[in-house]
């Protein structure tokens, strides 16, 4: 059976980090902002090999598309971090001015993500930035689906290090603080 995962989290809550957990675990795809913006960018799908999609918005259209491509289990993951962090980073990236518009986009985000998932996909989770360690990524991986394997991440444009852990987290959310 082929699978399909979709990163939905909100911008700047850890999407290529999860994204990159996947690739590494096997899933076709990337883990950049390179992310298909048409159906004709999405590979027919291979049995045997999954495909990992970020999408932060219209999670319906883009579960049609890959059902369309073949992937008869659709799996999204919702990835939320800790608020101050994510409004932040957003602001410092510029998906977002003002703190307020943040918030309530942020919150507006995961409602809708997490509606169109349970209605639309074969399954949903939630999981948290700062609980990406390889310690939860050995059980959390296999919840999915996936094997866990241990490794670099390529993540373009991102510095990281050879292992996911609770003080990498930390250390990215206190620059914000």
């Amino acid at each position: 059976m082929a699978t399909a995962f979709i990163v939905c989290g909100p911008m700047s809550s850890g999407n290529r980090l999860l994204a990159g957990v996947l690739v590494r675990s096997g899933c076709l795809g990337e883990a950049s902002t390179r992310q298909p913006k048409r159906p004709e960018q999405i590979a027919e799908a291979k049995p045997g090999k999954p495909f990992v999609l970020i999408a932060h918005y219209r999670l319906r259209r883009w579960i049609k598309i890959l059902r369309s491509k073949g992937y008869e289990r659709v799996v999204a993951v919702c990835i939320v971090r800790e608020q101050v962090a994510t409004i932040r980073s957003q602001q410092k990236a510029g998906h977002a001015q003002l703190a307020e518009v943040a918030t309530a986009n942020r919150v507006a985000m995961v409602a809708e993500a997490l509606g169109d998932a349970t209605a639309y996909c074969d399954a949903a989770h939630l999981t948290t930035f700062e609980g990406l360690t390889e310690a939860a990524l050995a059980h959390f991986l296999p919840v999915l689906g996936l094997e866990y394997k241990a490794g670099s991440l390529e993540l373009e444009g991102q510095v990281t290090g050879s292992v996911i852990d609770p003080e990498l987290s930390q250390a990215t959310n206190r620059k914000h603080y």
